[in-house]
Formats: structure tokens, C-alpha cells, sequence
């Protein structure tokens, strides 16, 4: 996984009960999908079940794309997308796109 967006309703402060996430292979998709496929959210008292679906946007690029122009990156940072990097930390996708800017110069 390199990319997860859990968005929130704000004035709630809970999710919306959907998120992206975007997979790095095939087999971690299906792995997930074994996983969570009809299971319930026992822990927030709800008769939900997981559901799983391919996004209209794929692709980590086009999630960083997508999002890049996005309002949400002017939010607080527990509502903005998290970016996951090879072999480092998971960062938040504003000072993501900050480093990255930075880089290219």
C-alpha cells in the first residue's frame, strides 16, 4: 500500500465510511479483499459490512493527481490523505507534495 484516504465528516469527526487505498500488487488486493469482505465493524455497534470496490481513480499517481488540488490538503492534518514511501515513514500528502516540489527544483 502507498496511498490511504479515510475522509472525515467534520462535524461529526467521524469517517464517511468509505476510503481509497491504493495497493502496490495484485496479490496484496486480493489479500485484503480475503480478509475484509463482509465483515462487520463489531466495535462501532453498526450492522455494516466491508464491501469492497475498484475506485474510478487508480493508481498512485492519479490519487496524487486527484487529490493534489483538492481542499482537503488545506485541512487539518488527521483529514488528509497519508502517503506511504518505500522504506520510510508515512507522511501526510501536503508535506508529501511540499518535498516533492522541492525536489524538482
Amino acid at each position: 500500500m502507498d496511498f490511504l484516504y479515510l475522509p472525515l465528516d467534520f462535524s461529526s469527526g467521524s469517517n464517511l465510511g468509505y476510503c481509497f487505498v491504493n495497493f502496490k500488487s495484485d496479490l496484496a488486493v486480493c489479500r485484503f479483499r480475503d480478509a475484509f469482505t463482509g465483515r462487520r465493524w463489531n466495535r462501532f455497534a453498526s450492522k455494516k459490512r466491508c464491501e469492497i470496490r475498484a475506485a474510478h481513480i487508480q493508481g498512485f499517481h492519479e490519487l496524487l493527481a486527484h487529490f493534489a488540488s483538492s481542499a482537503i490538503l488545506k485541512r487539518e492534518e488527521r483529514a488528509q490523505p497519508i502517503v506511504f514511501v518505500e522504506g520510510g515513514e508515512p507522511i501526510i500528502m501536503s508535506k508529501f507534495m511540499i518535498s516533492l516540489q522541492e525536489s524538482h527544483k
